[in-house]
């Protein structure tokens, strides 16, 4: 505009869609058989299944349970002899059971208009320079859920029925190998070769068998959230000197409102079905409208001080307060049930409209001293006082029936098999996103580079040491609240670069930590476990277009391990095994 004043405008606009792809997203085939397994657990990693490879005699078909001439009296005139089974990977034992298909379609859309400019004053001293701007921002998500659970087509072949009969041709002997695991104690206890089949391939021969269509069809939980929101921030720049040592600073405030607005469709829940001996069917009712609005507003303030106490040494300090909006999706008011297995196996999730961003009050002191040309090594101190930390977190949940009554479980009372006048009221399991308590978290961060002269060769090294007061206490089972994510970390690289040739080798290292405080099936939190690795880069330099590289990630191959409350509460273990790239990048 002027000499001193520069303005920018900027208009973007971005759209993603992803379709529900008839539920392959979580489909779910199952292929299995009636049999009996003992679990045991000790102190070893993974537990231990046993009295389920070999063959057995003894053991009635799904068939048979399904007839009811399963378990009768070896005396009775009526009594039927088990079917029994082959080992484990004998593919005659194979029957159908489940078969699930869910998914979302999901259509994202996010139009922004920014305007930014700056006031320079030209000078070296004082106020320097003046930064503002504002931006409007409209972002919509709509999802429409699809399955094919709505008339209990999924269960068809619920129960492991004789009919009909699963081709040979249409399974394989997966072998995981010898070694699979085998650096995680309780390694060698379990067999490393299984049966297994192509989904969609079991869902054609079901489809061409049975005359049904297993489809996804549309649900009536659909959605959409419209979140607007309007800012304005305004900067300060000022430079000058303390006591001879030049020092500049930089302050402003950030305003903004919000509105979230979210419409829809959900059914309501009309009752549950057993469909057979372990699955029941939720039933719903008409649709009905969703409407819920939600707004707020935040002044976010900041300010930055930086002094130059010697030409190589810096000092920094910094006081803000931020915020992080929830996920769209995660305010969306919709309950979707996702498990009716008798036995009180019910669960659920939803979304909540009134969700608040979780803000943090944030300071942050460093010193850097750069002592050579490509040396250098830091210290710092953060400190973060959070509000309304957004934490998934599981509690119960019964369902209201269009009548006014509650929705009952007819697995319970005294006819498990059929509904009856002592059924129980069914409680759900029902995770949901919510804001959690205040809570701090400090920390220190360290860091080092160094360069030996001019070999090439060098090192760095970097370190945060953080603490919190919402830790997780495993031993509280009552504790419904703890910061996600937090743990002590490290990194150490040596490197070389010289000439055409560049060389890296990477130790990575990080303590346990909660990545969640729910678990996609059970009820407890999420651990994970120390983890570390070696990785390894290295590239050369044909001409100044054209290179070849070569990159090694987790050279030792390191697992992953994930856990519930307790040590020997197994959740996960990843073996993604030792990984090679090798390539050729050249700029035109």
């Amino acid at each position: 505009m002027t000499d001193k004043l520069n303005l920018n405008f900027d208009i973007t606009t971005s759209t993603a869609k992803r379709d529900a792809n008839n539920g392959r997203g979580d489909q779910l085939s199952l292929i299995g058989y009636a049999n009996r397994v003992r679990f045991q657990v000790d102190d070893n990693i993974l537990p231990y299944a046993s009295d389920f490879a070999s063959a057995d005699p003894g053991i009635f078909s799904g068939q048979q349970e399904l007839d009811g001439t399963a378990y009768r009296d070896p005396g009775a005139p009526d009594y039927v002899a088990p079917a029994g089974v082959g080992d484990l990977l004998d593919e005659d034992n194979s029957r159908a059971h489940v078969m699930l298909r869910r998914g979302w379609a999901v259509d994202d859309e996010v139009n922004q208009f920014k305007l930014d400019g700056s006031w320079e004053e030209g000078g070296d001293s004082g106020l320097v320079k003046i930064n503002f701007g504002t931006m409007f921002s409209t972002e919509s998500k709509a999802m429409e859920r699809w399955d094919n659970e709505g008339v209990g087509i999924h269960c068809t072949y619920c129960g492991y029925p004789d009919s009909p009969v699963i081709p040979a041709d249409m399974q394989y002997v997966f072998d995981a190998g010898d070694d699979f695991l085998g650096d995680v104690s309780g390694s060698g206890r379990m067999p490393t070769q299984w049966l297994a089949h192509d989904g969609e391939a079991q869902f054609a021969y079901l489809e061409s068998t049975s005359g049904k269509n297993f489809d996804a069809v549309k649900r009536d939980n659909s959605f959409v959230v419209d979140e607007d929101t309007l800012s304005f921030y305004l900067e300060s720049e000022f430079a000058g000197d303390l006591s001879g040592m030049p020092i500049s600073s930089i302050a402003g405030v950030r305003v903004e409102t919000t509105d979230v607005t979210v419409t829809g469709t959900e059914a309501p829940v009309t009752g549950l079905r057993i469909l057979d001996e372990t699955e029941m069917l939720a039933e719903f009712g008409a649709a009905q409208p969703i409407d819920v609005d939600n707004s707020y507003d935040a002044i976010l303030p900041n300010m930055s001080v930086k002094l130059d106490i010697t030409d190589d040494m810096i000092v920094r300090v910094a006081a803000s307060k931020s915020l992080t909006r929830p996920t769209l999706t995660s305010m969306a008011p919709v309950t979707v049930i996702t498990t009716t297995r008798q036995g009180n196996n019910l669960t659920s999730t939803s979304g909540n409209a009134e969700l608040k961003p979780f803000e943090s009050d944030n300071f942050d002191l460093s010193w850097e001293w750069y002592y050579g040309d490509a040396s250098y090594m830091s210290a710092g101190y953060f400190k973060k006082d959070v509000a309304n930390f957004i934490v998934n977190t599981v509690a119960d949940k019964v369902f209201t029936l269009p009548s006014g009554g509650l929705l009952l479980d007819p697995s319970t009372g005294s006819d498990t098999g059929a509904p009856d006048a002592a059924d129980a009221v069914a409680v759900f399991k029902n995770t949901l996103p919510n804001n959690g308590e205040d809570a701090t978290v400090d920390g220190l961060e360290l860091a080092v580079q160094h360069t030996f002269g001019e070999s090439g060769f060098g090192m760095m090294f970097n370190a945060t040491l953080v603490d919190s007061d919402a830790e997780l206490d495993p031993a509280n089972v009552r504790q419904v609240f703890a910061l996600t994510g937090l743990s002590d970390s490290m990194n150490l690289v040596g490197f070389y670069e010289q000439g055409p040739v560049q060389f890296r080798l990477a130790y990575n290292q990080r303590n346990d930590f909660v990545q969640s405080l729910t678990q996609s099936n059970g009820n407890g939190p999420t651990i994970v476990e120390d983890y570390e690795q070696w990785d390894l880069s290295a590239s050369y330099d044909i001409t100044d277009e054209v290179s070849v590289f070569v990159e090694g990630i987790n050279l030792t191959e390191e697992y992953t391990h994930k856990r519930g409350r307790y040590d020997n509460h197994l959740l996960l273990v990843e073996d993604s095994g030792r990984r090679w790239a090798l390539g050729v990048r050249a700029n035109f």
